[in-house]
């Protein structure tokens, strides 16, 4: 087991090492402010892990001097026996005595990445360590955390002092044993293939796990890339019909309405209100069923209407004086008042499908409108008393027969606006949009070429 000692020794090389130094904005910062690269070892002691070992800098001085790329400086015992140190002196302090390499010197293949840690664990870089260190030297842990709540998410990057120490570890994860920590299996992959993984789930693809060549369109032979196909996937259960609405109710107030009831501000994700039928489709049907079922029916209303027709009755129905006594300015004044218009408009009804986030929102929703006081249910229909815009309505589970209309057309938008994320994505990456580059300038945030304005400090 490793002394005290050696554990310091191997945080504080950590610190300095070539795969955190050339990320690690605060401590190169910290470095600039000495001409010469002191840093001093109080500066260290605010890093969580090394105070978790110790907080005596003498100790850690101490320790230093088994490295081979360190050294420290002891303005005390630089002195002359019996003479204090001036008092401008430096503090003890540590610093590298070889050049740093860039990032770019680190091979990109010696890095994978794993998932499937419990989210649970105290110190998820032990424990990183510990499950690889029997393929080879761990030069650098990085787990993943949340960005609000800074938990351990299960996940992280590992990188391996060697590319046989990843070929290794990549074989012992393709077996049937797998790679485990604590009776859990592991789920490992490189890096390249991971980022091609979240790339391609960013885009919309489908396509993530296919090789490189095959996913990005491009045939072997050099062939154009294919065209970009966009995912859409319906969510069965999901999709509400409700009827009984006030003609003049908005997109707004129903969702409002919808995600009030359930005390949740996103659980309806789209509304489509439902046209009303034609002026023309109640006559054809009062029309049709108007008609004589059979011809001795027929033959019998016809006689009723030739009897009925008597020549003075036509006359009277249409002579000029009746025609001008339907349609006097009067009437037709009397017909289309604002007041009657107004009238009329709310009168009317209409319906609406409303897509909720998950069938489950769905019949929450539904079980949700059924226990409040005043509506009720059944077949599973629910008849709510006070829905939007205060008025009576019903809902329920679209079936699936009449839902089939509503996905072909969602499915259209939801494509299409995947295509314009698409287009606008490769716009800003071409040049087309501003970024990470403003005014020809790109930002920066500190370390050697970014200045002091924001120092920022990330741990592994």
């Amino acid at each position: 087991m490793a002394t005290l000692s050696e554990k310091i020794l191997k945080q504080v090389e950590f610190y300095f090492g070539d795969a955190n130094l050339p990320r690690d904005a605060f401590l190169q910062a910290e470095i600039e402010r000495n001409p010469s690269g002191w840093v001093p070892i109080d500066t260290l002691l605010r890093f969580n892990r090394l105070k978790q070992l110790t907080t005596d800098a003498t100790v850690i001085a101490e320790a230093i001097k088994g490295s081979s790329f360190l050294e420290v400086h002891d303005a005390a015992a630089a002195q002359p026996a019996g003479e204090a140190a001036p008092v401008d002196a430096l503090p003890l302090s540590i610093r590298r005595t070889t050049p740093v390499a860039s990032r770019a010197a680190r091979p990109a293949n010696h890095v994978i990445h794993v998932s499937g840690f419990p989210t649970e664990i105290e110190s998820p870089i032990d424990a990183f360590q510990e499950t690889f260190a029997p393929f080879g030297a761990v030069v650098l842990v990085r787990p993943f955390r949340d960005r609000q709540a800074k938990a351990f998410t299960g996940q992280g990057f590992v990188d391996m002092a060697s590319e046989d120490a990843v070929n290794a570890i990549l074989a012992a994860a393709a077996t049937e044993e797998g790679v485990v920590y604590n009776g859990t299996k592991l789920t490992i992959v490189s890096r390249a293939d991971f980022h091609a993984a979240q790339r391609a789930a960013r885009e919309g693809s489908d396509d993530a796990k296919l090789p490189a060549a095959k996913r990005d369109g491009a045939a072997a032979d050099g062939a154009a890339p294919a065209t970009k196909a966009f995912a859409f996937e319906k969510s069965e259960g999901a999709l509400l019909r409700v009827d009984g609405l006030p003609a003049t109710v908005s997109h707004a107030a129903i969702k409002a309405y919808l995600n009030e009831a359930q005390d949740n501000d996103n659980t309806v994700r789209w509304v489509e209100m439902i046209a009303e039928p034609s002026a023309t489709e109640p006559e054809a049907a009062t029309a049709a069923a108007a008609e004589p079922e059979t011809e001795g029916a027929a033959a019998a209303v016809a006689a009723t209407d030739a009897n009925a027709a008597v020549p003075e009755t036509e006359a009277k129905e249409t002579t000029p004086e009746t025609e001008a006594k339907e349609t006097t300015p009067e009437t037709e004044a009397k017909e289309t008042t604002p007041e009657t218009e107004a009238k009329d408009e709310a009168t009317k009804t209409t319906a609406a499908y409303v897509l909720m986030q998950q069938p489950e929102s769905a019949a929450g929703l539904i079980e949700a409108l059924a226990a409040k006081e005043g509506n009720s249910v059944a077949e599973g229909v629910v008849t709510v008393a006070a829905g939007p815009d205060g008025a009576a309505c019903t809902m329920c589970v679209c079936p699936a027969a009449e839902a089939a209309g509503f996905w072909e057309r969602y499915e259209a938008v939801v494509i299409s606006i995947q295509a314009k994320k698409h287009a606008a994505r490769h716009s800003n990456r071409n040049g087309g949009g501003r970024g990470k580059f403003q005014g020809g300038k790109r930002k920066q945030y500190g370390g050697r070429d970014g200045g002091r304005d924001k120092k920022v400090r990330v741990e592994e």
